[in-house]
Parts: C-alpha cells; sequence; structure tokens
C-alpha cells in the first residue's frame, strides 16, 4: 500500500481514492511474502486504474481480510463500473486485458493467478456485475494456530531453517503473511 499511497491521494475529477481497511485476524501464513505482495500490487493497481478513469463521483477500494474453514481471505473490492460477464472468463488468461490498447499487457493477473493457485496452493477469484464494482478474492491455505509462547518460539525457530527454491532456482527463506498496512 505505502508504494501507491501517491495514488490514492491524488484528485480524481475532485475526489481522491478512499482506502477502507476492514482487517480481521488472521493467523500466520506460509508463503512466499514477494509473490502475495505482487499480486496485491496487481490488484491495488488494477483497481486504482478504473477507478481513475471511471465517472465514480466517490471511488471506494475496500480491504478485507478474514480467517475460516482454514483459509487466510483477503478481499479487494471497488465500486468502479465492474466487469462485464463474457470477459471475466478470460481475465486469468496470459495477455487477455481490458485495458486500451498499449497500457496494459495483459500478464498481471494472469501472474497473480498463477502464484496464488499454483505456487500457494490458493485460490484467486473475481466477483464483478456491470455498474457495481469488483472484488477480487484471495484464499490461501492456513491452520489455526497454538499462540502460547513456546508454539510461537518454535514457529520462528522453525521459519528460519525454511527454505526454498524461487523461480529462477536460487534459495530463499519462506515467510510469514502479515496483514497489509
Amino acid at each position: 500500500l505505502r508504494l501507491l499511497q501517491h495514488r490514492f491521494k491524488a484528485e480524481i475529477k475532485g475526489s481522491a481514492i478512499a482506502l477502507v481497511r476492514d482487517y480481521g485476524t488472521l493467523p500466520n501464513v506460509e508463503c512466499h511474502a514477494k509473490q502475495i505482495n505482487q499480486v496485491f500490487m496487481n490488484i491495488l493497481s488494477n483497481a486504482l486504474d478504473v477507478l481513475e478513469q471511471d465517472d465514480c463521483l466517490e471511488p471506494v477500494i475496500k480491504i478485507t481480510t478474514e480467517y475460516k474453514d482454514q483459509c487466510a481471505y483477503i478481499r479487494i473490492a471497488d465500486n468502479g463500473p465492474g466487469i462485464p460477464q463474457k470477459m471475466q472468463a478470460h481475465l486469468f488468461d496470459p495477455f487477455f486485458t481490458t485495458k486500451e490498447v498499449g497500457q496494459g499487457k495483459g500478464l498481471g493477473l494472469s501472474l497473480s493467478y498463477q502464484i496464488v493457485t499454483s505456487h500457494h496452493n490458493g485460490r484467486l477469484e473475481c466477483h464483478s456485475k456491470p455498474t457495481q464494482g469488483c472484488e477480487f478474492v484471495i484464499a490461501l491455505p492456513a491452520e489455526d494456530i497454538d499462540n502460547s509462547p513456546q508454539q510461537i518460539e518454535k514457529r520462528s525457530i522453525d521459519r528460519e531453517n525454511i527454505s526454498s527454491v524461487n523461480n529462477r532456482g536460487l534459495p530463499h527463506k519462506a515467510s510469514s503473511l502479515s496483514p497489509l498496512n
């Protein structure tokens, strides 16, 4: 959010884009933080692009988090014009874009889908109706965890010892998902 902060403050047709945060309590989620941050950046950038071009009088992006059914849910919604049903079927296809020619490459949502589903065994969905905005739902597997002092210390030691390989074959540490700032 810090990287996009200037876009929220910019005056769009007379009003700044409001950011509403409704963060529920989430357990730690084992993930590749840089990859998940890229997913957040892609979805938020698309929402900002739409709201900057739309005639919405009070543009809003709402971020909601919750834990249920052993998943951490991150919902990013906007009150823009929405996405037509026939386009929704192609949103996660490589090189598909709803933007004007030269405005987008059509890779952000495709890459985001791959990161969430293939790299994190999660789900990425889009819910939208024309004129009623758009909501992207990211669901990442998470287990309810014991937060006793002994378990917190054990997890921090375990995390230091967990390593994985990124998409270039370079080892790096796994990270925990923290709430968006």
